[in-house]
């Protein structure tokens, strides 16, 4: 996507450039670095930019949406490995409201993610992988599709023309028909995670 309409706000993305998402990923400024070690082959690459205003382009008939449909499931454990199973699915229990319970209760005590680690879309790739491995037709039927994302990327596209002051940046690879969509962490943003005070992650 190209820069929004207001200053300030950039919306870009990148073609790591690469045959494998799992393999690359890009930097900020669109060069590509191959993961796997110091001596990184770096190449520029162009970034294609899209108008995002006028919002009146975007007042066309609603497309039909089919009704979504679960394919395969995955936890990750209390050491964040991925795991091919519903054993982290949890059942809502109501509080009791009398007295107000603390919304922090349980802070000191949860398995928090690594905020130093990019995990890309390694989950939705394992979870791919697993599906195809089951070797039956309606399984890799089940595995193909023409995008591979996590939901917050499309909010993320679909909110952007509404979106006054959020910037963000995206990378984006094509293997063979599928389009594979990821957020791309930058180093400021995981040293900003890693750095975070408990006030702030509390919030």
């Amino acid at each position: 996507m190209g820069d929004g309409h207001e200053s300030g706000r950039k919306h870009t993305i990148r073609d790591p450039g690469a045959s494998d998402l799992t393999d690359s990923h890009s930097t900020t400024n669109g060069a590509k670095k191959a993961r796997g070690g110091d001596n990184c082959a770096e190449m520029s690459r162009p970034v294609a930019r899209l108008s995002v205003h006028p919002l009146s382009k975007y007042r066309t008939r609603c497309p039909a949406f089919s009704q979504p449909r679960e394919i395969v499931s995955f936890s990750y454990d209390h050491e964040r490995r991925q795991v091919m199973d519903d054993r982290e699915l949890k059942y809502y229990a109501a509080p009791s409201l009398d007295p107000a319970p603390c919304l922090f209760d349980g802070f000191e005590r949860q398995v928090q993610r690594d905020g130093a680690k990019n995990e890309h879309i390694d989950g939705l790739l394992g979870a791919l992988a697993h599906l195809r491995a089951q070797g039956d037709a309606r399984a890799a039927r089940d595995a193909q599709a023409d995008f591979v994302m996590y939901r917050g990327m499309l909010t993320q596209l679909f909110v952007t023309p509404y979106s006054a002051r959020d910037a963000w940046s995206m990378n984006a690879t094509r293997v063979g028909p599928t389009i594979y969509i990821e957020e791309n962490v930058t180093a400021e943003k995981i040293a900003d995670r890693a750095g975070a005070d408990e006030n702030h992650r509390r919030m």
